[in-house]
């Protein structure tokens, strides 16, 4: 990406040692770099120089082009769940611009145009009486950049690629001293990642934890937040690279912060409390693993619209017990699969069947019954989950 990367040489950038191109502000190493971008390219950047001038600089000129990419992503994956449906918004179809719906709402709920939905954010974030910005009601203003509306749970897949986008594109010509500068880089990291584009999201993340150590005072309210933010989605990314080792280092530590700070209430030590609990069991540390989700998930449970952090504890815990080999009693293999199934019926209700998270759920409970054929295990709770394995899956 131009705002983490050289141009020329896809070095990773830092906001104190770059060197800039005077007109469009394309970004490079050094002085060399630009040289060797101008003869490489035979003087193609010349011929676009003026152009990405006029669109803005290089930061927006990248963030339409992008942005314009994930939009018609997100309309072409919605077009048969959205068929025939308006917009809850402006109650306009979507035949000029497409429909999407990436949140839990079903049915005729939650379709909505993409335009709107950030409409809808960026004017939760402008027309504020109190003049208080995003940071005294985090959850109901800017949450809206990642959260639906009515549902209350947040977006996933492309939609919430497309949604990052774009309000990375509304706030992307902010001075960097600007705290909402971060957030939005925060929220297309966090974006990117529920995309499954991990790879990409890890430098931009890095970028902008250290332009916000570096331009934002540590003394202000917005930085422990963002601070906060950006490791817990470098986190995510080290888990979906692979890289366990790194998060669990970086998750301990939230973990251990968040408890000083808050002790065992809020939404944000039950959401630190479940992605620790994941990276336990994907380093085979399953007894750890069951212990926090044992201690954690029965207060998660209480936390209303933070559903998705009970979900997760309780598929760590049956995860870590049908996976652990030191533990080969049938009535732990049982116990570990009615887990799962309590999981999934809750997960089905609130998510709906076909939400990523949902189908974890059901990918795990599929994997625990096929690792042990010689326990056999009826839904109870989801009588439908053996047809939703055959049928969706």
């Amino acid at each position: 990406m131009l705002l983490s990367t050289c141009s020329f040489c896809a070095a990773p950038l830092h906001a104190w040692n770059t060197k800039d191109c005077e007109r469009c502000e394309t970004r490079y190493c050094d002085a060399l770099c630009q040289r060797q971008y101008w003869r490489a390219k035979d003087g193609a950047h010349e011929k676009l120089c003026k152009k990405i001038e006029r669109g803005g600089g290089a930061e927006q000129h990248h963030a339409k082009r992008r942005c314009a990419i994930a939009d018609a992503i997100a309309v072409r994956s919605c077009v048969a769940d959205t068929a025939g449906e308006i917009c809850y918004i402006c109650r306009t179809d979507g035949k000029k611009e497409g429909l999407v719906r990436g949140c839990a709402c079903r049915g005729t709920m939650g379709a909505a145009h993409l335009s709107c939905l950030a409409q809808q954010a960026r004017l939760a974030n402008e027309n504020d009486p109190a003049h208080t910005g995003p940071l005294e009601d985090y959850s109901s203003r800017w949450g809206r950049w990642h959260t639906c509306g009515l549902c209350e749970q947040s977006y996933h897949g492309v939609v919430a690629c497309a949604l990052g986008w774009r309000c990375w594109l509304t706030y992307v010509m902010l001075p960097r001293t600007d705290v909402r500068r971060y957030f939005a880089m925060g929220t297309l990291g966090s974006a990117l990642i529920e995309g499954r584009r991990g790879k990409e999201a890890l430098p931009l993340l890095q970028t902008s934890l250290t332009e916000c150590r570096f331009y934002t005072p540590p003394d202000s309210e917005a930085y422990p937040l963002m601070m906060r933010h950006n490791r817990q989605c470098i986190a995510r990314c080290y888990n979906e690279l692979g890289q366990h080792t790194k998060a669990l280092k970086i998750q301990r530590d939230l973990f251990e912060n968040q408890l000083e700070l808050s002790g065992s209430s809020g939404a944000i030590a039950f959401s630190s409390a479940a992605c620790l609990a994941y990276t336990l069991v994907a380093l085979g540390k399953y007894a750890e693993a069951r212990d926090l989700a044992v201690r954690w998930q029965p207060e998660a449970r209480k936390i209303i619209r933070y559903e998705g952090n009970d979900i997760e504890l309780q598929l760590s815990f049956a995860n870590a017990t049908w996976k652990d080999p030191d533990i080969l009693s049938p009535e732990a293999r049982f116990n570990a699969t009615k887990f799962l199934d309590l999981a999934y019926k809750q997960s089905r209700r609130v998510l709906g069947p076909l939400h990523p998270k949902t189908r974890r759920v059901r990918e795990s409970f599929k994997e625990c019954t096929s690792a042990f054929p010689q326990f056999t295990y009826t839904p109870i709770e989801s009588p439908s989950l053996l047809d939703d394995i055959k049928n969706l899956s």
